[in-house]
């Protein structure tokens, strides 16, 4: 039997098992599927979460007019991996929609900054390029917000379906 999944409209694989701390507190103390892990951190860490995302995730990065840079594809990832958790019911999307999109703008943010402070490029951290990475952040957050519902809802025909033929 032949068995393969349809893969539409990925752009990335996660070629190393990437983890990041979020600051989401989920009820749960384990969530996870074969890609994906979200626990609870039991010592002392930067966020109450633990976000791992196993070698081999498919992701399409940052969505709609957009650049894909360093300064938002681990955001992209970590708001990837919490909307497909919800598409699959592993997260409730009215209890954690919110917060997930909170993090996008959270991690732009930082990753930004990071960015500019270690920046060999022309642009320097300045005051007014600060303000730039926080306004851009904030507009993706404003993107997800209004557009973003109905990628937290399971599909009909998703991607990633599995086919099989006899």
């Amino acid at each position: 039997m032949l068995r393969y999944k349809e893969l539409h409209g990925y752009k990335y694989r996660v070629e190393l098992e990437e983890s990041v701390y979020i600051n989401i507190l989920f009820q749960e103390p384990v969530i996870g599927n074969r890609y994906l892990r979200i626990s609870r951190c039991s010592v002392p860490s930067p966020g109450p979460t633990l976000l791992s995302v196993k070698e081999g995730y498919l992701w399409d990065g940052p969505s709609g007019p957009t650049i894909d840079d360093q300064t938002n594809m681990r955001a992209s990832l970590v708001h990837d991996v919490l909307y497909q958790a919800m598409r699959e019911d592993l997260i409730s999307r009215e209890l954690y929609r919110k917060a997930a999109d909170q993090e996008l703008r959270r991690l732009m943010i930082e990753d930004g900054l990071a960015w500019l402070k270690n920046s060999k490029t022309i642009i320097k951290d300045t005051p007014l390029n600060r303000a730039w990475v926080r306004t851009r952040a904030q507009a993706y957050y404003v993107a997800v917000r209004l557009f973003g519902k109905k990628s937290s809802m399971p599909e009909k025909n998703p991607r990633g379906k599995i086919v099989e033929i006899p």
